[in-house]
């Protein structure tokens, strides 16, 4: 059923803004969309101070219908419709933003050539309209608007697949709750049949729509774990908008996808037939990513990480910037950490799986900080750590100045970190100590994404290896240096345009070094090696 309010927002989405240019012109610096912005960047704030959902409806109103066809003041719209109308607002808004894709795909702005642009808007409004929906209590007068949106939803898809092709969004996530509201709001109330089962239906406990059923068959089991799955999704998705610094919502979540999750079938070193994940998606992490939008970040991934359970590098992503949010955050960082911990000690092999377009499951960087997870979950039960664990620390003193210093680093401050780890080392009369500091700044050097500096201080202590014949006498610590310094050698051979074959030559001695004291290291290291490889 179409409404005023649809028609109305409709006609706004598709009227030109003058004959010479039915699009507009660029409106970003607008008074009327910068009062829009200022709105939006309210969901952002750690204040957590409330939209004006009435001044981003009315600013966009100005906007569409006399300014620019922007698509991103559309998806304020939209999204602001929602809020301030409800489901017959998103039916609104959806066909507005419907309509003006259609009529000005070539000329509305970001301009056609900024395809990746457009589509980046579009994922950011999937994402902010599922966890608006998900919040919303529904009824059964909204079920005619509630099949409104999820036929503007199809033809919306199917426009942007003509438009777009491969690099189009999918709005299959709100989709999916939009009929899942729809089934459930469109089944009849079940009738009482006397008066003792209205007193039991009132206090006994609510049962689902569809009543308790058994399981008998391998099918039953699947289906139910897939529901569970699901329902749990949705209550993290609105646990996290009330408090998204509470951990329960992002353990819950990983826990329950990787739950079940198995090896792909290989089909040659690594390559699975697993699909990858869609380019605009990895594109807009990486770009929230270098742009330091962490409260953006970790909601794209919160809400979209169960569609590609193999992909690792989100949850990496995703720690980093809940731990770029404050002390707050840190069980929720803690969370998502302990989750890949788990989930690469059942499937050790997992990361250095491909996606079937030879994509890996976790890049580079997103190796190393595993390999550092692995490490930490060593040192904390005394494995492969020497005579005393924890390669022979000074009890909990270290470990807990280390911490502190990796915190330091991962908000941004790495001089801070590393000025605490050196003044810990001057004031100390134990080489051992001092060895062990240095070491562990270099680790935080590389996590940082500083590879030449870490390798100065590795090269420093792997002189002292020499000087002091420590591969025989301390074998594990030399092995974790050389380890340490083959992961920053594979960085550099990475960021070399062409390939170094200094660098790879450098990795292949180390790997040997490696061999010759862990043969068990230089094993698990072999696959990757291979990588370190200068064709020639």
């Amino acid at each position: 059923m179409v409404t005023d309010l649809t028609m109305e927002w409709q006609a706004i989405g598709a009227k030109p803004i003058r004959a010479d240019a039915p699009a507009g012109s660029p409106v970003r610096d607008d008074a009327d969309f910068l009062s829009m912005q200022d709105e939006i960047q309210k969901l952002e704030s750690l204040s957590h101070e409330p939209v004006n959902w009435k001044q981003v409806v009315a600013g966009g109103r100005i906007v569409l219908a006399d300014k620019s066809k922007d698509l991103l003041a559309a998806a304020y719209v939209c999204l602001g419709l929602l809020h301030e109308e409800g489901i017959p607002g998103l039916a609104a808004g959806l066909a507005c933003l419907r309509d003006m894709l259609a009529r000005y795909w070539d000329s509305l702005f970001p301009e056609a050539k900024r395809v990746q642009k457009r589509m980046d808007v579009l994922v950011w409004l999937e994402g902010r309209l599922e966890t608006a929906f998900v919040e919303r209590g529904l009824s059964s007068h909204d079920l005619d608007a509630l099949r409104t949106c999820e036929e503007l939803l199809r033809t919306l898809e199917m426009l942007l697949v003509e438009k777009a092709a491969d690099k189009a969004p999918g709005f299959a996530g709100l989709r999916n709750e939009i009929a899942r509201q729809i089934e459930q709001l469109g089944q009849p109330e079940p009738k009482p049949e006397g008066k003792g089962q209205e007193i039991q239906g009132a206090a006994g406990p609510p049962t689902t729509s569809g009543g308790p059923r058994s399981i008998t068959t391998a099918e039953d089991c699947r289906n139910a774990l897939r529901e569970a799955g699901d329902l749990i999704r949705r209550a993290a998705l609105f646990a996290r908008a009330q408090d998204s610094s509470s951990p329960w919502p992002y353990r819950l979540v990983r826990a329950t996808m990787w739950a079940t999750l198995q090896m792909p079938s290989p089909l040659d070193d690594g390559l699975s037939r697993i699909p990858p994940p869609t380019p605009h998606v990895v594109h807009r992490y990486q770009e929230l990513y270098e742009k330091g939008l962490w409260a953006q970040l970790v909601e794209q991934v919160e809400s979209q990480c169960p569609e590609t359970p193999f992909w690792l590098d989100p949850h990496r992503m995703a720690a980093r910037a809940l731990g770029q949010l404050g002390a707050s955050y840190r069980q929720a960082k803690t969370a998502v950490e302990d989750e890949v911990r788990t989930l690469i000690e059942r499937l050790p092999e997992l990361a250095g799986c491909r996606f079937s377009d030879d994509m890996p499951f976790a890049n580079e960087e997103t190796r190393l900080w595993i390999e550092a997870l692995r490490d930490t979950t060593a040192e904390a039960t005394g494995s492969g750590k020497g005579d005393n664990g924890k390669l022979g620390r000074a009890g909990d003193r270290l470990d807990d100045l280390y911490g502190q210093a990796a915190t330091l680093a991962e908000q941004g401050r790495l001089k801070e970190a590393i000025a605490l780890l050196q003044n810990e080392s001057a004031g100390s009369c134990s080489e051992r100590e001092r060895f062990l500091l240095r070491l562990d700044a270099a680790k935080l050097c590389l996590r940082a994404g500083h590879p030449k500096i870490a390798l100065s201080q590795l090269e420093g202590l792997e002189e002292a290896i020499v000087r002091f014949a420590l591969d025989a006498w301390e074998p594990t610590l030399s092995v974790d240096v050389w380890k340490t310094m083959w992961q920053v050698l594979q960085q550099l051979l990475k960021d070399s345009r062409p390939p170094s074959e200094e660098w790879a030559n450098r990795a292949e001695a180390v790997h040997r070094r490696i061999c010759r004291v862990d043969m068990l290291s230089g094993l698990d290291m072999e696959g990757k090696h291979q990588s370190a490889r200068v064709e020639r």
